[in-house]
């Protein structure tokens, strides 16, 4: 081993320590040692699964999907029918147009962009006054989830 490489896992080594030292104070002073404990007692686990990975049952993944694709297309005939055209809730404009347009909800605007949103959350408020949309808007969360679950 060269000079260099020796130094440099010396010193690997003895900022790991003087790090392990200071979070031990830490630990001892939030009373968690206890999933300190947990925790590395699940690494050799941990580890192998990261290094070996995991048995996967293509064929449920397959019908699950399969399944999950049915539930969308039912969820998305029923958008369509709730709000009297096809809308896709992935297109900004065409949520937009639906919920702040042609039903005429006051728009929720980003703090972020400041522009009118239509994210999980304005959705979620939406859904929450049971009023006009709220069905809509439901479904619509339906169909962001499951799609991301696909």
């Amino acid at each position: 081993m060269s000079q260099d490489r020796a130094l440099y896992n010396a010193l690997d080594c003895a900022v790991t320590r003087k790090c392990f030292d200071a979070l031990s104070q830490d630990l001892q002073a939030q009373d968690q040692w206890a999933i300190y404990d947990l925790t590395m007692q699940l690494y050799p686990v941990l580890a192998y699964q990261s290094f070996r990975g995991l048995r996967v049952d293509t064929a449920a993944l397959v019908n699950e999907r399969d399944s999950i694709e049915a539930e969308l297309q039912g969820l998305q005939a029923a958008l369509n029918e709730a709000a009297n055209c096809e809308l896709n809730v992935s297109s900004t404009t065409q949520m937009r147009s639906y919920f702040y347009g042609t039903l005429g909800i006051k728009p929720y605007i980003s703090r972020k962009t400041g522009e009118a949103t239509l994210d999980d959350k304005a959705l979620a408020r939406i859904a929450r006054k049971d009023a006009k949309g709220a069905r809509e808007a439901r479904l619509c969360q339906s169909i962001r989830s499951l799609r991301k679950l696909k």
